[in-house]
């Protein structure tokens, strides 16, 4: 036989293509759980009701001062330019700052006067009843 007697297949096969695609799914479904934890902050225990809170931008403070935004360490006088890359101006995104109980009202009162500079209105400071603490071993 010659070669045009062969039809021609114009058809790609994606079964395998499909077959990758939804293990990836199932693998980012079973690890994004364990990726919004974030870090270790000792936080302040309150006995408050919580609020309704979605995703967001975090700021994590530790007790030396050290600052992560949403995993990536930043320094105190990068903060506000940071800031202002990570969430324009306008956006709608809420912020939560999760400062270690340890450190003094004043600096976190400073971190947000820079939070207010870098154009975020919408920040809300991250407690913990007691109930929690003693539910994680802490």
């Amino acid at each position: 036989m010659r070669r045009r007697d062969y039809p021609l297949i114009a058809e790609i096969n994606v079964t395998n293509f499909i077959d990758v695609t939804l293990v990836l799914l199932i693998i980012f479904m079973l690890a994004a759980p364990f990726l919004q934890g974030g870090v270790e902050v000792n936080l302040p225990k309150v006995d408050a009701q919580p609020l309704a809170t979605s995703e967001g931008l975090v700021v994590s403070v530790f007790p030396d001062r050290s600052i992560l935004v949403n995993d990536v360490s930043v320094k105190r006088e990068d903060l506000e330019a940071h800031l202002k890359v990570v969430h324009p101006a306008g956006s709608k995104t809420a912020v939560f700052l999760r400062a270690d109980q340890t450190l003094p009202y004043g600096y976190i009162v400073e971190l947000m006067a820079l939070m207010n500079k870098a154009g975020l209105t919408d920040v809300g400071l991250v407690s913990e009843s007691p109930s929690e603490r003693e539910n994680r071993g802490g």
